[in-house]
């Protein structure tokens, strides 16, 4: 019928980019304590949604103490979330590091990696980025998320804007180290099996194979 065939080729990741070092090793470089680390890594406008995260923050500060949150970019609406964290009196343990060059570092140290945003997202690098440092992750049930995050499985997936849903992950895996650790293992293999270099070059060939066969 003379139409031409739709394939998907993802972004090939290079792990050359996730540390070599541990978690403990990262943490005591970057100066952070050790407690159940949380981070958000998102410009901050319109787009990306840390008010809801600082609102889950706040409920999980309710009842644990050992955790803190890193907040990494900056952005129009750096200022806004400054005062609620302030006037919230988290500042101890909500933390603002501005943008920074070295993300995999903080991604790698982290236990956990949250996205929020207000509106469907496309690929979100830092989801993939997340779990090949085998950082589990929270994020909006949209867009090309669903792409990387498999819910239970690698991470998990919550409704948009659902800070109580938001807290409630990061309740539980905090208290549930052997879950965390699966869904690590789990989020790392799925980078290597569908996102890694050698794939996407698999998957280039067998495209321009199938190119080849139609012509």
């Amino acid at each position: 019928n003379g139409k031409k065939g739709r394939y998907v080729l993802y972004n090939g990741f290079n792990d050359d980019r996730i540390p070599r070092r541990s978690k403990d090793e990262l943490r005591q470089e970057l100066g952070l304590d050790d407690k159940f680390t949380v981070t958000m890594v998102a410009s901050m406008g319109d787009s990306k949604d840390q008010k809801t995260f600082i609102k889950a923050a706040a409920k999980v500060f309710e009842t644990i103490n050992d955790v803190q949150i890193f907040l990494i970019g900056d952005g129009p609406k750096k200022a806004e979330y400054v005062a609620l964290v302030s006037s919230l009196g988290l500042e101890k343990g909500i933390f603002f590091t501005g943008e920074v060059n070295n993300v995999e570092e903080y991604l790698k140290a982290s236990d956990l990696s949250v996205l929020m945003s207000t509106n469907a997202e496309g690929f979100p690098n830092v989801v993939l980025e997340s779990l090949a440092c085998r950082t589990p992750v929270v994020a909006n049930d949209n867009g090309g998320t669903r792409e990387l995050l498999i819910n239970g499985k690698n991470g998990y997936l919550v409704r948009p804007g659902d800070h109580e849903m938001l807290a409630s992950k990061i309740r539980f895996m905090n208290e549930n180290k052997n879950v965390l650790h699966r869904l690590a293992e789990n989020g790392a293999y799925r980078v290597r099996e569908k996102f890694g270099m050698n794939k996407m070059v698999s998957n280039f060939e067998d495209i321009l194979n199938k190119g080849i066969a139609s012509t």
